[in-house]
């Protein structure tokens, strides 16, 4: 993906995946959208809204997030969220 930086365009990575957390017992929790988002450190620009430490990691030339979203509210099931979607809203200011 490309969206406009300060010095001009920027690329991001990014991949969804359903994913289902396992609780106690085995049993299992409500399933969830696991978003990964990559880019290169040498980008300083704010690209993404603050997430927690826990929830970054770097290698040195890439710094990775990771984000859950539900698959459904109060059991109705939501429509799946496009990449283009979930950019918007991974990057927009927390208040």
């Amino acid at each position: 993906m490309m969206r406009d930086g300060e010095k001009g365009p920027v690329g991001i990575e990014m991949v969804k995946r359903r994913v289902q957390t396992r609780l106690e017992r085995k049993r299992t929790g409500p399933e969830e959208w696991l978003v990964v988002t990559r880019r290169p450190l040498a980008d300083e620009s704010t690209l993404e809204g603050e997430s927690p430490p826990d929830a970054t990691e770097q290698d040195g030339r890439y710094r990775d997030r990771y984000y859950l979203t539900p698959t459904c509210v109060s059991e109705v099931k939501l429509a799946e969220p496009s990449l283009t979607e979930l950019a918007r809203v991974i990057k927009r200011p927390v208040h």
